[in-house]
């Protein structure tokens, strides 16, 4: 499936096995992750290269929780959007909030706020994966919920209901760090149940609360996906659609159906670079055709003139005469 997550995930993934003995780089070159990427945790990567890693540092770890260790790497605040959910004060607020800024690290995050007849429901629906990976990413994004429910009531607090997809493990039911808590496996849903006097409201109105979907996942997924792989000699149809573990003929599909094409969007990162480059960096024309994989100046002059009606020079001086 075509969903993009921020790269700080694998990085935390890579960290947490580092911890244990296994060497990161070696684990992330295994996703077709290098050192350039590295440099900025908010470039975006594909779902399948995330849930790839997560399975291949538990199994090369020998960790089953190696995913909770992930979580943990960093605090909740230290994960891009998520770190103005703090702004909010009830709890409520937060994991409203939480719902809503997920969808920026993962773009088919399905994260909800629930009532039920004696509390709230904080959680996340069906993750698509082996069990393996099913596992991990659950155990990572659990960390997290955790994070933000403590957040405002204390380290000490503890679930008394927890719902968990993964299947039964007996060291599993440790995570909760209580003996009263109740957690069933095997679930289609994350759900951590919150109880009514444990939360304040602010007379806040409860409701089911979702992110609203994306009209264009799939063009919006491999725009971000060449953006981070823009420079990569590799960069293909072939290449992207491996990287979302998908074939090129469903990656076409899936684009067409969509309006789009492979070959459309690539121009239009191009093109967007270009612009940015162009504004604020102090490279030739020449320099930013050779490095956005022109096959001449001539071309990338042409290609550019089509997408904004005036030649890169021309462009460049109406920024500077601004």
């Amino acid at each position: 499936m075509t969903a993009v997550v921020k790269l700080r995930y694998a990085i935390n993934f890579a960290l947490a096995s580092e911890a244990v003995g296994y060497d990161p780089l070696n684990l992330l070159r295994k996703v077709n992750i290098d050192e350039r990427l590295l440099e900025n945790p908010e470039h975006l990567i594909s779902e399948h290269q995330l849930w790839t890693l997560a399975g291949e540092a538990a199994t090369a770890t020998g960790k089953f929780d190696i995913g909770f260790d992930a979580g943990s790497v960093s605090s909740v605040q230290d994960h891009g959007a998520l770190e103005s959910l703090f702004n909010q004060k009830t709890l409520y607020e937060r994991m409203v909030t939480f719902c809503e800024l997920a969808k920026l690290e993962y773009s088919r995050a399905d994260f909800f706020v629930r009532p039920a007849w004696n509390g709230l429901l904080f959680g996340r629906k069906s993750i698509v994966g082996n069990r393996e990976q099913v596992r991990q990413v659950e155990l990572y994004v659990l960390q997290l919920m955790l994070q933000t429910i403590k957040s405002a009531l204390g380290e000490s607090w503890s679930p008394k209901t927890l719902n968990l997809q993964s299947d039964h493990h007996p060291d599993l039911e440790m995570l909760a760090n209580s003996p009263d808590c109740k957690i069933r496996f095997g679930r289609p849903e994350t759900k951590i149940l919150i109880e009514f006097n444990e939360i304040a409201f602010d007379s806040v109105t409860v409701s089911n609360t979702f992110v609203h979907s994306d009209s264009q996942p799939t063009t919006h997924a491999v725009g971000a996906l060449i953006q981070t792989y823009l420079f990569d000699p590799r960069l293909s149809l072939a290449f992207v659609a491996r990287l979302f573990g998908v074939s090129e003929r469903q990656l076409q599909r899936d684009l067409q159906i969509e309006g789009e094409s492979f070959s459309n969007i690539v121009s239009r990162e191009r093109i967007r670079t270009s612009t940015e480059w162009l504004r604020t960096s102090n490279m030739s024309v020449y320099e930013i055709s050779k490095n956005l994989g022109y096959s001449n100046q001539a071309h990338f002059a042409r290609a550019f003139s089509r997408a904004t009606g005036m030649t890169p020079s021309k462009f460049r001086k109406s920024c500077l005469d601004l």
